[in-house]
């Protein structure tokens, strides 16, 4: 199902599935080498998971307190695709939003001295393009959600990253929400040769730092 059917069909078949049994065979393919499979593996558990809480929302808080509970240092695992897989389960869920949106946008947050401002912030790039990617999918539905939030001053540090897929997604979400005050950094990112992934709709793009750059300013 994860590579033989067109996106359409594949999304569409998913509703032939019991929830439950279908999130856990997926799980493990959120570490495939194959990219076409693990985006397909984000898509599929986002849309079961947001689809569960309308049905049932209790079990679909258990589920998302399982992705919460794998990117915790305490889980002992590493939790490769689990902010992409909360960030489609939140695109889908008005209701999984209210519940757990500010979680992922935490993962961009350091603590802070007050006690009720605890960040968990992400330092593994991996992770880092995880969260991005996902900040990006939810921004076109909730973006004043994510403003409120204090996102648009979360960003510089990761497009200083070292790693270019970082730095891309970075920079197109700059361009996505508009963040002039970052100009002039991404405008020094016109003329970087280097290739980031974008996975959108389905099919995975890749693109030149420098053109997300001149993407992202002409948006401004």
């Amino acid at each position: 199902m994860l590579t033989q059917t067109s996106y359409d069909e594949f999304s569409l078949a998913l509703a032939a599935y019991d929830p439950k049994p279908l999130i856990n065979t997926l799980f493990p393919f959120l570490c495939s080498i194959d990219e076409i499979v693990r985006w397909r593996c984000v898509t599929a558990m986002g849309i079961v998971t947001a689809g569960l809480a309308d049905s049932d929302l209790e079990e679909a808080r258990v589920i998302m307190r399982r992705y919460l509970w794998m990117l915790n240092d305490e889980s002992g695992g590493i939790g490769w695709g689990v902010p992409e897989v909360m960030a489609e389960s939140i695109y889908h869920s008005d209701q999984l939003a209210r519940e757990y949106l500010h979680m992922l946008v935490s993962y961009t947050l350091d603590d802070g001295p007050e006690s009720f401002q605890d960040g968990n912030f992400l330092e593994l790039p991996r992770l880092q393009r995880g969260v991005l990617w996902g900040i990006l999918r939810i921004a076109p539905r909730y973006k004043e959600i994510l403003f409120s939030m204090g996102i648009g001053e979360r960003l510089g540090c990761y497009l200083s990253s070292s790693d270019n897929h970082v730095r891309g997604l970075a920079i197109t979400l700059c361009g996505l929400l508009r963040l002039t005050s970052y100009q002039a950094v991404i405008e020094a990112f016109l003329d970087t040769t280097t290739q980031f992934d974008l996975f959108h709709e389905g099919e995975i793009f890749n693109l030149s730092i420098g053109a997300a750059a001149e993407e992202a300013l002409s948006a401004f």
